[in-house]
């Protein structure tokens, strides 16, 4: 394995407390997050982070340590092209977003209506196929048996030439019957098929804040169509130092992210696969500055995707399968 030479320098000064501290560190080589990683870790109160690209396990790292200590976790990417198509990404979007079914009350309601309006059609098919049988009973009874029942037919006396074309009266009829009978099976059919429609609600829920900032460069046709492509590495992460005070450390550099660039966030003695630069800064004067430019990206108008748009595309499948029929 290739020994790459590292780049490590310190400047210190003194906070306001009057203590000699290091305010600034460069560095500049492989392996250079472990301090990064450790402050995950170690971070008291927020974790927030812009990385145009992301690893599957630095997600998974801070959804543990979401989960653990309840922090404010920020996380902001660009997305690349075909994004949401690759299975890595899909994975890391499913780890961000999770889908919840919610009832909807208003479907539930259009439901009932329209399960009681095709058993009423279901009543009228049967009615109408009894009584069309009945009817073509006593008609046939009449033309087959007119001279020996004459008071049944009385009444119909001019219908009697359609004695003569019986045969295809009877086909006739026994078409309408067929007609009628598939009629029923396909109410049956769709009586069945919609009351197992589910009325629930896709409903997505992010354990960590993040906005999946859209690239300059695959969405030309967004307004502004001049934004600026998402490139800094930025992390702020709220700690607590040796007197129980609050502070932010920062970090920015050329450092992603991901496992090429920080190197694998569990087996940190793998060299990694970049040469890149991270400058540490520990100075209370200065992170106001840097947590307000943060939240000022956040919230400013840089187009993004929306969390509902990308929860409907990977889990189109899941809706699909359980969304049967539109309401």
């Amino acid at each position: 394995m290739i020994k790459y030479p590292k780049c490590n320098v310190n400047i210190k000064g003194k906070n306001t407390s009057g203590e000699e501290i290091e305010r600034f560190n460069f560095k500049i080589g492989t392996n250079i997050g472990e301090e990064l990683i450790e402050d995950f870790d170690n971070a008291h109160n927020f974790i927030y982070i812009i990385s145009p690209y992301i690893h599957e396990k630095y997600i998974d790292k801070l959804l543990e340590i979401k989960k653990k200590k309840k922090i404010s976790i920020v996380l902001m990417f660009e997305d690349n092209k075909d994004f949401f198509k690759e299975t890595k990404n899909i994975e890391i979007f499913k780890k961000l977003i999770k889908l919840e079914w919610i009832k909807d009350s208003a479907k539930e309601e259009t439901k009932k209506k329209l399960i009681k309006k095709v058993k009423r059609q279901k009543n009228s098919l049967i009615f109408l196929f009894i009584s069309s049988i009945l009817f073509f009973t006593y008609f046939s009874f009449s033309m087959l048996f007119f001279e020996k029942y004459y008071f049944i037919t009385k009444y119909l006396e001019k219908f009697l030439f359609l004695k003569q074309y019986l045969y295809q009266i009877y086909f006739i009829f026994g078409m309408y019957l067929l007609i009628l009978f598939l009629g029923k099976i396909d109410i049956n059919k769709k009586l069945q098929f919609i009351s197992k429609a589910s009325t629930e609600t896709p409903l997505f829920k992010t354990p960590i804040r993040f906005k999946c900032i859209k690239n300059r460069y695959l969405n030309k046709t967004d307004k502004p169509i001049n934004f600026s492509s998402l490139h800094v590495k930025l992390y702020l992460i709220g700690l607590k130092n040796k007197k129980n005070e609050d502070y932010t450390k920062i970090f920015l550099g050329s450092a992603n992210l991901t496992y090429a660039a920080l190197g694998d966030p569990i087996e940190r003695w793998k060299q990694t696969k970049n040469i890149e630069s991270l400058i540490k800064i520990n100075d209370k004067e200065i992170s106001p500055t840097f947590k307000k430019f943060f939240f000022d990206i956040y919230n400013s108008g840089i187009p993004y995707h929306s969390t509902n748009y990308i929860g409907t595309v990977i889990y189109k499948d899941e809706i699909n399968q359980k969304l049967t029929y539109k309401f």
